[in-house]
């Protein structure tokens, strides 16, 4: 379609609900309602199908955006909307003919940004809704008030201010310009009935034309108010830029505040340790001014004192000589008290195993009187009950009673103990049956794999390899 003027195409904004559009509006109250102004009754904690509409001067469909927006309890659109309807509507494909060729249309099969396809929905003329002749009708009522293309009458001009109510009979008979002549043949009646047809029609005009006036004005006040919206958005747009980035500035602030803190704490840290390392040079370089000195101080005195240092060195070998003398006697002594606390300790440990032997005869005797019966368990064995008796003789070789309560020999239990808490091949590692019973144990057998397992004697059993 095209249009005379860019200007001439008028903006607005459609709510679908179950039955057809439920509210319309003009983008500029739209835009009123994403900035949070007012909200919409009717829409609150819902999803809802809208429009966005091109209109031409003829009530006719440019172009349709269908998009998808919520709204919160209170009935306000949501803050993290944003859709650039004008954008897709610029870049919109092809839509159905609404009888003065094919409109623009973006909805989600058709929408040249992708990532805006979840945010649009789908004329799929579900509940048996014909969407576009829906807007075309709800066009038709003019309930957004748009000026439309119709005949404009030219009026005549008239000088006399003219109200609603026309007094006929204060109409004048002859105008200045008549001439008498021209109403010749017409009586009084007559020139009053046709001047009151003429006042009629004039009054007609003058309401036709006083309603363009308004329709009129009322357009420039929207444009007006549509500029002033828009010029208020952008400030909008710009102030909201502006705090952006001067919170960006900030966090940049920040952040180089943070960095600048950790540099001077690094310098300050440097610095200390260049101090540190300042001190402890003067430190060492006075250390060495002082060992050099000492150093001199010793070769000066070296020569002086060569010939009393090995005097010096002479008496000393001879005090060491007799140092060594001394030593070994005290190494004589020593190995001397070290044989007689052998013996004292000696026979400290005897006197004391007498006496712990003598306490251990108390003590059996009087269990035995008791007549005191002792359980014992071992792996294999069970519980072994023993009377006080054989408790001296089971406390020295336990395992030779689990042996015989099981009916094997002492070594044969102890292999069978030691497969029994470790049931592995003792050759290669590998996990095997373990024999419960002592009784039935084999060894040689049952402590081996397969592949390391005694046939007879020391002949090994070797799987075949596949």
């Amino acid at each position: 379609m095209a249009f005379r003027n860019s200007k001439d195409i008028i903006e607005a904004v459609f709510f679908f609900g179950r039955k057809g559009v439920t509210k319309q509006m003009r983008y500029t109250e739209f835009e009123a309602v994403l900035d949070g102004v007012v909200g919409v009754s009717g829409l609150s904690s819902r999803e809802v199908q809208a429009a966005y509409l091109r209109i031409t001067p003829t009530l006719d469909i440019h172009s349709v955006v269908l998009f998808l927006i919520e709204f919160d309890d209170r009935g306000f659109a949501d803050q993290d909307w944003n859709i650039p309807l004008r954008h897709l509507a610029d870049t919109a494909g092809p839509g159905p003919d609404m009888g003065r060729g094919p409109i623009r249309l973006a909805c989600r099969s058709q929408c040249s940004v992708s990532w805006y396809q979840k945010e649009l929905w789908e004329p799929t003329g579900r509940d048996g809704l014909n969407h576009f002749k829906l807007m075309q009708d709800a066009l038709r009522t003019n309930k957004l008030g748009i000026i439309t293309d119709e005949p404009v009458y030219d009026p005549p001009v008239i000088n006399e201010k003219v109200t609603d109510e026309v007094d006929y009979d204060q109409v004048p008979m002859v105008s200045e310009t008549v001439e008498p002549a021209a109403l010749a043949g017409y009586s009084e009646d007559e020139l009053k009935a046709k001047l009151g047809e003429q006042a009629k029609d004039y009054q007609s005009k003058l309401s036709i034309l006083s309603q363009l006036q308004k329709q009129r004005l009322q357009g420039l006040e929207e444009q007006h108010k549509e500029a002033l919206d828009q010029v208020k958005r952008a400030m909008r747009n710009e102030a909201q830029a502006y705090r952006n980035r001067i919170q960006e500035l900030e966090q940049q602030a920040n952040q180089n505040k943070v960095l600048l803190e950790k540099l001077q704490s690094r310098h300050a840290k440097l610095e200390k340790n260049y101090l540190l390392m300042q001190e402890n040079n003067d430190t060492q370089k006075d250390r060495f001014d002082e060992l050099k000195e000492e150093h001199l101080e010793l070769l000066r005195n070296q020569q002086k004192t060569e010939a009393g240092e090995t005097l010096k060195l002479t008496e000393l070998k001879e005090m060491l000589t007799e140092k060594n003398f001394e030593i070994d006697e005290l190494k004589d002594q020593l190995r001397k008290l070290n044989a007689e606390n052998l013996d004292v300790k000696d026979q400290l440990e005897k006197a004391d195993q007498e006496e712990d032997t003598t306490n251990v005869e108390a003590i059996f005797e009087r269990l035995e009187d008791l007549e005191l019966v002792f359980v014992a368990y071992h792996p294999g064995a069970g519980h072994i009950s023993l009377p006080a008796r054989q408790l001296s003789d089971y406390l020295e070789r336990p395992l030779v009673f689990a042996a015989q309560k099981c009916g094997v020999t002492l070594e044969q239990y102890k292999s069978w103990l030691l497969h029994y808490d470790n049931p592995e091949c003792e050759q290669c590692g590998v996990p095997v049956k373990r024999v419960d019973q002592p009784a039935e144990y084999e060894p040689g057998t049952h402590n081996f794999c397969t592949r390391h397992r005694l046939v007879s004697g020391n002949v090994a059993a070797f799987r075949k390899s596949s």
